[in-house]
């Protein structure tokens, strides 16, 4: 939902049907260091489903909860009229500045996963282990496809603050969306073989 939520904010600016204050103070949500996350806390459940999650692993929240107190306090503070140039002059460049900082997250996130995926698959399991036979291929390949739009939204995000290009973001956009609902498909799809097993069993 806020995925959904950014992209048509981005593309309501993009046609000027709203300007970057009310992108800004209404639509705008700080997706980038959201996604990362719950995307590493996916793959480790989906690994091993009783896992518990270490002190680290839950402050991968933190640059989220963050940005989202600042955007909170900027739409608050803006209705209620308090004044302070330098204040929204900071909050002005937030947008830009979570972009930068998700590529660089969730291409380390996305790089950890790959990693774990591998460790798992590496590791001897019995003919009981259900999740070894299912077989991870499948989430490797939404991973390595997932870096590779990282690279693509890092040399959009530079071509837009250094030249105001946006050229590629749609395709960008588009890419992220069918990747996000793909995975979501096959996530479901291959949980839902992994309980017929059980029940098998």
């Amino acid at each position: 939902l806020a995925f959904s939520l950014n992209n048509l904010g981005y593309y309501l600016l993009d046609i000027w049907w709203i300007t970057r204050e009310q992108f800004f103070s209404y639509l705008y949500f700080p997706n980038a260091l959201l996604s990362a996350p719950l995307f590493y806390y996916y793959v480790s459940l989906y690994l091993n489903p009783k896992k518990k999650f270490s002190t680290g692993e839950k402050g991968l929240f933190i640059p989220f909860i963050l940005a989202f107190l600042l955007c909170s306090s900027y739409k608050i503070a803006k209705p209620l009229g308090y004044e302070n140039e330098s204040y929204y002059t900071f909050l002005s460049a937030l947008p830009n500045l979570v972009e930068f900082a998700g590529i660089v997250f969730t291409q380390v996130v996305l790089i950890v996963s790959f990693l774990k995926v591998r460790n798992f698959e590496k590791k001897p399991h019995d003919s009981n282990n259900i999740m070894a036979q299912s077989g991870l291929r499948w989430l490797k390949w939404i991973i390595i496809c997932l870096l590779i739009l990282c690279l693509l939204w890092l040399f959009e995000m530079v071509d837009s603050v250094m030249k105001g290009q946006t050229r590629a973001f749609y395709m960008l956009w588009i890419g992220m969306s069918v990747m996000t609902y793909w995975f979501g498909h096959i996530g479901i799809y291959k949980f839902g073989i992994i309980e017929e097993r059980k029940n098998i069993r």
